[in-house]
């Protein structure tokens, strides 16, 4: 029993000391460092710049002193040594927990500075559509514009016969739709349009050219349905019809359907750069092929081609051809003027169509 006893003290005795012989030989390889070397740190290390220093007696190997540092003091060792950058802990891979990823910023397609209408940017989808995004750019402009001023040329077939080309100044407010012509030269001088919707008597109200209307002079003021047979020989289109509005909206309807599709409302192809000599520049172009009978001034069909300016992002011309090929629709614009503030006194009949000195008879709205 008593032999058994001492030979267990005897084994721990010298498993201690093994353990304690271990220790001491990898603190003479390894040096004094070793011995008393930190854990490793986990967190990201503090900006304090005492924190970011190595004192030097630990950094040397062994027992042998380093030279001395200009201005201490001989025979003594450095306090510190010069700041030792650390790099950033690396973040985890969610593919691979093993492999770090490394801290790099990531980059957001969607900046202000690249999508200053702050269009929605699908995630994780495949590239835009150059069509779509084009159509989305004049929608969003669109938005954000409560009214605006342009200059536009017009050239139309009417009934089968080419009308001259006209210069006038159209003046938009999105509410209530509110819509101003002034003939600004040549053909149609001196004659005004102005419509709002719901007020007015609901009419388009006139101020004649000369010319206009057999046997009444210039100057004269007319009212007119917007139905009437006089209103609808005038144009191709509707005074309603007027502005960007519905031509940008027609055309999203269609892509829309022709990606389902569906083709009872044309299809539309995109240009990426088309060059026009009414053009200051080649700009990107919408072509919307429409069938027959979708529009009653084209029964047999034909197309259209929306070039959009590279700047405010409208509509910058629009030409249309019969199924032949053949120009019946052309408005050229420029002179954009935006953002402004029209009000009701830019629509009133009365307030544009008053002579100087005259008094004035309000209509009702």
């Amino acid at each position: 029993m008593m032999v058994g006893k001492k030979w267990k003290i005897a084994a721990a005795f010298f498993g201690l000391s093994f353990v304690h012989g271990c220790g001491q030989m990898a603190g003479e390889r390894n040096g004094p460092l070793s011995m008393n070397q930190p854990g490793t740190r986990t967190r990201a290390v503090s900006g304090d710049p005492a924190e970011l220093r190595i004192p030097a007696l630990l950094a040397q190997q062994g027992n042998t002193p380093s030279p001395a540092s200009p201005g201490s003091q001989p025979g003594t060792l450095p306090t510190d040594l010069p700041l030792v950058p650390i790099p950033p802990v690396p973040r985890a891979n969610p593919g691979n927990p093993l492999q770090p990823v490394a801290n790099v910023p990531g980059s957001n397609p969607a900046t202000p500075a690249n999508n200053p209408l702050n269009i929605p940017q699908a995630e994780n989808s495949q590239p835009a559509d150059p069509m779509r995004t084009l159509q989305r750019k004049a929608l969003a402009r669109l938005a954000t514009l409560d009214s605006y001023i342009v200059r536009l040329t017009r050239r139309e077939v009417i009934n089968g016969k080419k009308k001259p080309e006209e210069l006038l100044l159209l003046k938009y407010r999105k509410a209530p739709l509110s819509i101003y012509f002034k003939w600004l030269g040549g053909e149609g001088a001196g004659r005004e349009v102005v419509f709002v919707e719901g007020q007015y008597e609901g009419k388009i109200h006139t101020l004649l050219a000369a010319g206009d209307i057999p046997f009444m002079p210039a100057g004269k003021r007319m009212a007119l349905s917007p139905d009437s047979i006089l209103v609808k020989n005038s144009s191709r289109h509707k005074i309603q019809e007027a502005g960007f509005q519905p031509l940008v909206s027609g055309l999203g309807l269609a892509m829309d359907a022709q990606a389902q599709g569906d083709r009872r409302l044309g299809s539309v192809r995109y240009h990426a750069s088309v060059a026009r000599p009414d053009l200051p520049m080649p700009m990107e172009a919408l072509e919307h092929l429409l069938p027959p009978g979708m529009e009653s001034g084209l029964p047999r069909g034909g197309r259209r081609l929306v070039f959009f300016d590279p700047q405010s992002f409208l509509p910058a011309l629009i030409a249309t051809y019969d199924e032949r090929g053949e120009e019946v629709e052309f408005y050229r614009y420029d002179r954009f003027q935006f953002p402004v503030r029209l009000d009701e006194k830019d629509f009133n009949p009365e307030a544009l169509f008053a002579k100087p000195g005259s008094g004035t008879t309000a209509l009702r709205k």
